[in-house]
Formats: C-alpha cells, sequence, structure tokens
C-alpha cells in the first residue's frame, strides 16, 4: 500500500498529502509555504491535517 492519501474539506482551502513511503504529511492552503510534518501512518495523517485544520480556522476568525 503505497498510495498517496489526499485530505480536503469544503469549508476552507486547506488540503493535505499524504505520502506513505516518506512517512510524511504535507499540508496545502495556510497562507504560507507548504508544511511537511512526520506521520508514520494513514490515521496520523488524518489527524495533524484536522487539527491544522482548527487552527487555521481559529487564526483566521479570530475565535
Amino acid at each position: 500500500m503505497n498510495e498517496n492519501v489526499e485530505f480536503s474539506n469544503e469549508l476552507n482551502e486547506v488540503t493535505a498529502k499524504w505520502v506513505p513511503y516518506e512517512g510524511k504529511v504535507y499540508l496545502y492552503g495556510i497562507g504560507e509555504d507548504e508544511r511537511v510534518l512526520e506521520a508514520e501512518t494513514a490515521e496520523r495523517a488524518e489527524e495533524i491535517y484536522w487539527n491544522f485544520v482548527y487552527q487555521f480556522e481559529q487564526g483566521h476568525h479570530g475565535h
């Protein structure tokens, strides 16, 4: 299972791509350069992605 996994949502522009053989998740659309974080599993990558979406939303709407 070496397929890249992509995450996105309808709420904002944040997307992510998990690359299994690298063990990394790439985050895009965060208003700056992409960010790359370690993620050994798809579950971990998804967790990182949603945490990031949450932070992104908080930062943009000032809640």
